[in-house]
């Protein structure tokens, strides 16, 4: 039957697009996957950075004496002054 053929050979056709379908999909995912982790390697380092940051801050200002302290907000407030 003439028929059986063309079923046959649809059915492969198919298959093959239903595959190429799958390997697309599974490219698209694994790179869209990179991406996400290298956003979030990326939002860790800017973590790890703001704290050390945050920590040298903090040493500069328990290093300095009340007077050193007060000194400095008020030549900050006058600097303000027009």
């Amino acid at each position: 039957m003439p028929g059986t053929e063309a079923l046959v050979q649809i059915a492969i056709g198919l298959a093959l697009v239903g595959a190429a379908v799958w390997i697309l999909r599974w490219g698209w995912n694994s790179r869209k996957n990179e991406g996400g982790t290298a956003e979030r390697v990326d939002a860790l380092e800017k973590a790890i950075t703001s704290t050390d940051e945050r920590e040298k801050k903090v040493r500069r200002q328990e290093a300095i004496t009340h007077a050193q302290w007060k000194k400095a907000g008020r030549d900050r407030r006058r600097k303000r002054k027009p």
